[in-house]
Parts: C-alpha cells; structure tokens; sequence
C-alpha cells in the first residue's frame, strides 16, 4: 500500500508544487512558536496597558485568564491578537517587530545548518517549488533561499504582487514567495502599517473575508486548485485557510494537498496514538488533505523534508530529465 509520501512524488510527476509555510519553520530562529509569539505580546501590552493604574489587581492573573490557562476563559486567538492591538496602539507593530527578533535578528550562510528545519525548507524550495506561500511574518526562509543560491544562482525569488513587476533575466527561474500575512524586516525604524500588510487581529481577518478578490485570497485560491499543495510548519487551524482549502476541494481543478505532520510523542499508547492521527485525518478529509506523518515527532522533521527532497530528486528530476 502507498503511502503519502508516495503519493505526492508520484502527483509532482505530473504537476508543479506550491509550498504553504507556518511557523513551525522558522521556529529554530525565532525561538518561539505561533502560540508563544501571541502570548508574549498578549503579557507585555497587558502590563503595559494597566501600567499607570493604581486600582487594578493582579495583573499576571488576568494575562493567565486571557492566555487561556484558565477554564473560564474562551478567548480566541484572534480575540487575544485584537487585545494585542488596541492596548499597545500605535506600537503595536513595532513590538510585534521586536518580539519577531528578539533572539536573532539575521544569520550567515555557515549559521544555516544550526537550523535544519529551515534549511530543509529552503532546500525544496527552491528546488521544486513552483511558488511558495509564506505565512509567517518573519524574513528567515527568504533569507536562508538566498543564502543557498549564493553558490549559483538559477532562482530570481520575488516577493508580493508588485514585484511581479520587475523584469527577470530569461536565464533564471523565477520563484515568487507570496507573504499573504504581511512581512516585517528587523530594522531600527518603525514598521509602516501599509507596507507591512500585517493580518493578525479579528479586523484583518474580517477585512480579507470582505474582500474575496484582494491579491492574497485569489493567489492562495489559485495554488490551492492549480498546483500540488504541501503545508509544512503549520497545524491547519487557520479558519480562513481551511475555508479556501473547502472552496478549492469544491471545485477542484487539480487540487491535491499534503501536510507534514509529527506524531504526538508524549502519547506512549501506540494504540490511542493511532486514533488520534485517524481523527486528524478525518477532518482534513472533507477537504481534501492527507497527512505526511514524521513518526520521531518534532525533532525529526527535518528528516522526513530531506527523504522528500531526496525521492523528488531522484525520481520527479530524472523522469523530467526523459
């Protein structure tokens, strides 16, 4: 029986690949996980905001309720990154910046290999990729690309709808990386609001749902019907992405979809381990995703992004080459 792996080597025979970047990516870098980004901002504008008040109460419980630790607390994600936003006010994007790089604000081409997920990333990239959407604000998997083609540069990697515009020289491939969330650059002067195109609060979710034709909504639309679709560093909660991800299975052109996952290491029960990876794959089923599944857990990630690239260059680039 194959397995999905098989699959997606045996669909990009066939098709081209569109790659879905979340968090879990650049995590090495960063030092923080989606959910540690959000409750680091979520505690500082909190004792920020109630600083200057006399009458208040304990401030680390009311981030505790906020943060969701307590069983009385509903606050979404999206609620938390709304509260972010109107309690730092106008620094909200520069915190947001300064979170980002607190640990690292760049790396070298020989710093590369402390960050093997990335590096595998990067890798399929620009090896396979066709297109590549990143979600992540961050700039460490355009800057960990480049770093690779400093060797030999066969990729012209371009970001955002206006530099499609530039001109490309016919002897490169052209790579767009798409920054559907907003992009922000470790930089000593504040973040501008429009050129980051920042989506992160309830009001920036809402505004791209009312916009169905912004750049970000058809390009993601597109990748998700047109081309073979991996997501890697991402847990698929995003409601806007599983609402395209409906829409694309509906009304498939050549939609196929994978994401990588790790098996839950803190589970021993092989058996319950199991039926949690088959209620996982029962609702990404409905539309239309199967899961890779990395059974050494995070930390083996990283290999199972280098057995892909490793199969694809052995049998996707040799049967191009026929």
């Amino acid at each position: 029986m194959k397995s999905n792996l098989d699959n997606l080597v045996e669909d990009l025979k066939t098709s081209n690949l569109a790659v879905f970047v979340g968090a879990g990516v650049t995590c090495e870098v960063t030092g923080v996980t989606w959910k540690e980004l959000v409750s680091n901002l979520l505690k500082s504008a909190v004792n920020a905001f109630f600083a200057g008040e006399r009458d208040k109460g304990d401030p680390d419980e009311l981030i505790s309720w906020l943060d969701r630790k307590k069983k009385d607390c509903s606050f979404t994600q999206y609620e938390q990154a709304t509260l972010i936003r109107r309690f730092w006010g106008d620094q909200y994007l520069y915190r947001l910046q300064a979170e980002i790089y607190k640990k690292q604000r760049s790396f070298s081409k020989e710093e590369l290999p402390k960050y093997p997920m990335l590096q595998r990333v990067a890798e399929l990239c620009l090896r396979r990729a066709s297109v590549v959407i990143n979600y992540n604000y961050d700039f460490f998997l355009d800057q960990a690309m480049k770093a690779l083609e400093q060797d030999g540069p066969q990729t012209e990697i371009i970001f955002g709808p206006v530099d499609l515009r530039k001109k490309v020289s016919v002897k490169k491939r052209m790579l767009p990386v798409y920054h559907v969330h907003g992009r922000l650059v470790p930089s000593e002067i504040p973040p501008n609001g429009v050129e980051a195109a920042i989506v992160l609060c309830q009001e920036d979710y809402f505004k791209m749902m009312l916009e169905p034709f912004c750049w970000q909504t058809v390009t993601q639309v597109q990748c998700l019907r047109d081309y073979t679709c991996l997501f890697v560093g991402t847990s698929l909660t995003d409601l806007n992405m599983l609402r395209m991800l409906q829409h694309a299975y509906a009304y498939k052109a050549t939609h196929s979809a994978y994401v990588v996952f790790s098996a839950d290491n803190l589970v021993k029960d092989r058996k319950l381990k199991k039926m949690k990876q088959r209620v996982y794959s029962t609702l990404l089923d409905d539309m239309g995703v199967r899961i890779i599944l990395s059974d050494g857990g995070l930390s083996q990630l990283p290999q199972k992004i280098e057995e892909l690239n490793n199969r694809l260059d052995k049998e996707v680039l040799s049967n191009d080459q026929k």
